[in-house]
């Protein structure tokens, strides 16, 4: 018997597909490009990074200093010496010739005013303020020495002295700088002060014009009006304002 003759299945052949073979060609591009990066990352790593050193900032040298220079250097400390020289010089000169005009300062020397000032002492005097009762003023005596005393009588005063109670134009005049002296004297039976009146010790009425009388505090030994007359306004130096030495005693009058 015949047998049947069989059928051959032949396989037909695909033909390959454009897009395919495109796909495949941009795989092998992506895979090369990444082992390409794989590459260059990895020679990245290996290879040592550069430092870039930071260019020094050239600094401008100082200039020594020449000869000029160090000539002034050395003539500066002489110039501040001269500078002090003329400030103090100024200064001394100002204060000279205020105390020349308005102020000044003197010792003391003796013991008329006692109690009120003692030997020593060192007094400020204000030679603007012009003399008023009972106020103490420095003058100068015919000798020239400087003297300390207490303004009694101004001009065109009255005065006299009893009982140790000071009488000026004819009133009672209450000398509280004397009270201790006052006591004093009375338990010794004795005064503080003699009496006395103006026309007895000058032949005045009255105190002249431009002149003052004047007693020191310590009546029973200081030299005063009693003795060389009436002080003339162009021999006083000034008020005396204040006592500054010792610092202990320090006070006004």
């Amino acid at each position: 018997m015949t047998q049947p003759h069989e059928k051959k299945t032949v396989k037909k052949k695909r033909k390959p597909v454009e897009g395919i073979k495109k796909k495949k060609n941009a795989s092998s591009k992506t895979k090369k490009t990444v082992a390409r990066g794989r590459k260059r990352s990895e020679n990245t790593k290996k290879a040592p990074i550069k430092k870039h050193r930071m260019t020094p900032v050239k600094r401008k040298r100082k200039k020594k200093p020449g000869k000029q220079g160090v000539r002034r250097k050395k003539q500066s400390p002489k110039i501040i010496l001269i500078e002090i020289g003329i400030t103090v010089f100024i200064f001394l000169l100002v204060v000279f010739v205020l105390s020349k005009v308005t102020f000044t300062t003197i010792k003391l020397e003796g013991y008329s005013m006692t109690e009120q000032l003692n030997d020593g002492d060192r007094l400020f005097i204000n030679r603007m303020k012009s003399p008023s009762s009972f106020d103490l003023i420095a003058f100068k005596d015919s000798k020239g020495d400087v003297l300390v005393r207490r303004v009694i009588g101004v001009p065109g005063d009255r005065l006299y002295y009893k009982d140790d109670q000071l009488y000026v134009n004819e009133e009672e005049k209450l000398e509280r700088y004397l009270e201790n002296a006052v006591s004093l004297a009375r338990q010794g039976g004795m005064k503080a002060t003699e009496d006395f009146t103006l026309t007895q010790l000058t032949g005045e009425n009255s105190v002249p014009e431009n002149n003052y009388f004047v007693l020191g505090d310590n009546r029973q030994y200081a030299t005063d009006s009693r003795y060389f007359g009436f002080v003339d306004k162009k021999a006083i130096i000034g008020v005396v304002e204040f006592r500054f030495f010792p610092f202990h005693t320090l006070a006004g009058f």
